[in-house]
């Protein structure tokens, strides 16, 4: 039971969102045969960040570390309605503030994109970019909506739709796209409008899926208190911190925005980093966030601790592998996904060098999603805020020093090198409070995956250069050492790792007997 707990909820959540995942790429490759590389492909991307750049604030993994412990204080009440209450005062609480904060943005938002222009001399394409801008940002509001609605699926451990929900977005562009021909449009602006009728739908499928109690509650006036004070008490470090990382891509994002086609080429790297930090990072910390809570919530430290030291091993088991892989394949996996129409050779060499100085992060990114759920659950956000803070300052710092020798190169190491500082934070408090600590066990398994998973990349480098795969396709690449890669790693783990082996069977067994019932 407890086993499962973690692992096959987090199974759950991967498989929806390694769906949600490949239509994201499946979308990506429309648009960079679509748009390439071009002044378009910058202008969309970013018209499109500018409400993306909140999404991380209002994300499941900013919001749920807030609203998961105050809701579950509900739960576990008899009158199961003021948890709907309190779901309820949180929802007008942004709407209203974030309705006013779109019309101001709307209205200047020459203004706000000015920045964005500095080295665009055309007068049409700045024109084209506010107006896009402008058509676009109105999707905060879904993001808004859906962060709420989705933390409420996640306190009452329902995460499957949470991951997928995205995937909306993803086919509404491959679709258009694909109709675009038989549609006399300019294709900027029908991309844009895109995005908001996608966003509707994701809107109204969230609205369907909430609880029917909760419109029961929301239908009517309550005027008994909840604890929304308590909730922007911990939620407002964390949005803080958010805001601060999203400002640093912004800004990288500007910066990149000086050599033409960059932005592009962070743009395509971010959207496949993202790919493994979802389905291995971010789906063992949404799980870990409503257990740890609820561990804490009874002062049951001591499972608390054996259930974050259990999400430790299945990141280093998995995370340290699949970084080496994807180092070893970014050339091949770029090519494949994107060069084709106005993304030509050039962009995909570009593209690639950038994906890998983002993967040299990748481990750091994912611990993050481990240390920081405990902070929340015993109500201390300031914490990891002020590691936060010094991590985002030391990123803005070796942006704008590394741009002046690497040029773009220098955002993705820049952003590598501050995420592994701010692990560096996180832990030095853990420490401090004696609950993970990195003990022997936990350096045996770190450091026999790190082991593993640089023989794996020297192996894969030296098959690529052999004449077996040297002039063979991208496809056939990617599929052999892949292949090789999970051979290799499951013989790995049978012999070295049989605590992991026991469970994978176990995880196996319990998915089987779910699939026949």
């Amino acid at each position: 039971m407890k086993k499962s707990k973690l692992a096959l909820p987090a199974l759950s959540y991967s498989i929806f969102s390694f769906f949600s995942k490949l239509t994201g790429f499946l979308r990506d490759i429309f648009l960079a045969s679509f748009l390439g590389a071009s002044f378009m492909a910058d202008i969309f991307f970013i018209a499109l960040r500018l409400p993306n750049s909140f999404r991380r604030s209002f994300s499941e993994e900013t919001f749920n570390p807030a609203y998961i412990p105050i809701h579950g204080k509900y739960a576990d009440q008899e009158d199961k309605s003021l948890q709907y209450e309190f779901t309820k005062k949180i929802l007008f609480s942004f709407l209203i503030p974030v309705i006013l904060f779109i019309i101001v943005v709307e209205i200047f938002m020459p203004e706000i994109l000015y920045f964005f222009m500095l080295s665009q001399e055309n007068q049409i394409q700045q024109d084209m970019l506010i107006s896009v801008s402008r058509i676009i940002f109105p999707y905060l509001l879904v993001i808004i909506i859906s962060a709420i609605f989705l933390g409420n699926l996640n306190a009452n451990k329902k995460f499957s739709l949470s991951a997928g929900i995205s995937s909306i977005l993803n086919i509404a562009i491959i679709i258009s796209i694909a109709v675009h021909s038989f549609i006399n449009v300019e294709k900027i602006f029908y991309l844009a409008w895109t995005v908001i009728i996608a966003g509707i739908l994701q809107v109204l499928i969230l609205l369907y899926s909430i609880n029917a109690d909760f419109w029961k509650v929301f239908l009517r006036y309550d005027s008994r208190k909840t604890k929304i004070k308590e909730f922007f008490s911990l939620y407002w470090p964390t949005f803080i911190s958010s805001s601060l990382f999203q400002a640093n891509l912004i800004i990288g994002m500007l910066i990149c925005s000086f050599e033409t086609g960059a932005v592009a080429y962070l743009y395509y790297s971010e959207r496949l980093f993202f790919f493994p930090l979802t389905l291995i990072g971010v789906a063992i910390g949404i799980v870990l966030i409503p257990n740890l809570s609820e561990y804490l919530r009874n002062n049951n430290r001591d499972s608390a601790i054996k259930h974050t030291k259990k999400a430790s091993h299945y990141l280093f088991c998995s995370i340290f592998p699949v970084t080496s892989l994807l180092i070893v394949l970014s050339p091949e996996i770029i090519s494949l996904l994107f060069e084709r129409g106005r993304f030509t050779i050039e962009s995909t060499k570009n593209t690639s060098l950038v994906f890998s100085f983002l993967l040299l992060g990748l481990p750091a990114a994912t611990f993050v999603r481990i240390l920081n759920p405990y902070f929340f659950a015993i109500e201390k956000p300031k914490i990891p805020l002020f590691a936060s803070l010094k991590s985002n300052l030391l990123n803005l710092v070796l942006m704008l020093t590394l741009f002046k020798f690497i040029g773009f190169m220098g955002i993705p190491l820049a952003l590598s090198i501050s995420t592994w500082v701010l692990v560096l934070l996180l832990y030095i408090e853990h420490k401090k409070r004696n609950f993970f600590v990195i003990d022997l066990d936990i350096k045996k398994q770190m450091l026999k995956y790190f082991l593993f998973s640089i023989f794996l990349f020297i192996l894969g480098q030296l098959i690529k250069n052999t004449d077996l795969l040297i002039s063979t396709s991208n496809f056939i690449q990617i599929v052999f050492l892949s292949s090789l890669f999970f051979s290799f790693y499951m013989t790995f783990v049978f012999f070295f790792d049989r605590e992991l082996m026991d469970q994978l069977i176990l995880l196996g067994n319990k998915i089987f007997k779910k699939a026949i019932l």
